[in-house]
Parts: structure tokens; sequence; C-alpha cells
């Protein structure tokens, strides 16, 4: 009998990719916030937390659920459906120049589904 190597293992947890993209103080908002702009799969925010670093420091966090925003960072359900899709957005505020990476989270493994790094303030 023939197991595709995918299935061998029996850990068939999906996961879903985000494409984020920054956006500065000029958007209509008028706070810099890193945009979600697409997600391979929507999840429960449940299923999800982030964190923004500083110079490879953590600055800011956002436990499970994406709870927990701060000043420096927080999360907006943009159409309010408890799902982390396309349009929902993080405010954040840059607290000096340097390297920002900030990394959204998923599951209990912790696996890193979206990434994105600048340098500078916003």
């Amino acid at each position: 009998m023939f197991i595709p190597r995918g299935l061998q293992y029996g850990d068939q947890t999906v996961y879903t990719i985000l494409t984020l993209e920054l956006r500065g103080a000029a958007i209509p908002e008028g706070s810099p916030s890193i945009l979600v702009k697409a997600a391979t799969h929507d999840f429960n925010v449940s299923f999800f937390r982030a964190a923004l670093l500083l110079n490879n420091t953590t600055i800011a966090q956002l436990g499970p659920g994406l709870s927990g925003g701060s000043a420096i960072l927080s999360f907006v359900d943009d159409n309010a459906d408890h799902l982390l899709n396309a349009g929902d957005f993080f405010p954040l505020r840059t607290i000096s120049d340097g390297r920002y990476r900030f990394e959204v989270y998923q599951g209990s493994l912790d696996r890193i589904v979206g990434i994105l790094l600048w340098t500078g303030r916003v």
C-alpha cells in the first residue's frame, strides 16, 4: 500500500499564510497600521497571537485571540466576523528609529504565518 508522505505522520494541521502591508500615517484612518492584505485560509482569531520587535527585542505582544492590545500595538477585526482575514489591521505606534519585525503566530506550536520587516519609524 502506498501512503503519500504528507499523510504518513498524521499531523495534517492546516495553517494560513498572511500577506501583510505596512500603511503609514498618510492613510485616511490617520495612524500607521499593518494591514492584512490576504489570507490563504480564514480562521477564528482565537488561534492567533502576534509580536512587535524592535532591534530583536519584543516591545509589544498580542495574546491568544490577538487580545491585550496596548498603545503600541492592537488588533482591529475590520468586519467583526471573528476571523483573521483580508481587511483586518493592526494599529501601531513606532517608538524610535530602528529595525522593526512584526510576526503573527498560529496555533499551539506558534508557527509564524505572517511576517513584516521594516527600518525606521512609520
